[in-house]
């Protein structure tokens, strides 16, 4: 016994007859399980209601880049507005410091 656990490895006929036996012992994994159940009435499109569970997260994620382009452009925006200002500030200054002298008509 030790020594077949040791060459369990090792490609052999009995080797793949106890893999194959192994395997068939196997209980179904989660998805196959849930493709061998039968619904009754299939409503929708995809049986889980008018949209499909794949469908729904598809759309959550089209939502969230959605929302983050949309940041992103208000962030564009601000920066924008904010350098105006800045300029606006910065000329209104150099205005005001030097305009004394130009200004007597």
């Amino acid at each position: 016994e030790p020594t077949r656990r040791a060459h369990a490895h090792i490609d052999t006929p009995a080797n793949r007859s106890a893999a194959r036996r192994r395997r068939r012992r196997q209980s179904p994994s989660r998805s196959e399980r849930l493709r061998r159940r039968r619904r009754p009435e299939r409503m929708g499109l995809g049986g889980r209601g008018v949209v499909g569970e794949r469908w729904s997260q598809r759309v959550l994620w089209i939502c969230a880049l959605g929302s983050a382009v949309s940041l992103y452009f208000v962030a564009v925006e601000r920066q924008a507005q904010n350098r105006a200002r800045a300029v606006a500030e910065g000329l209104r200054a150099l205005d005001g410091a030097g305009g004394g002298a130009g200004e007597d008509v």
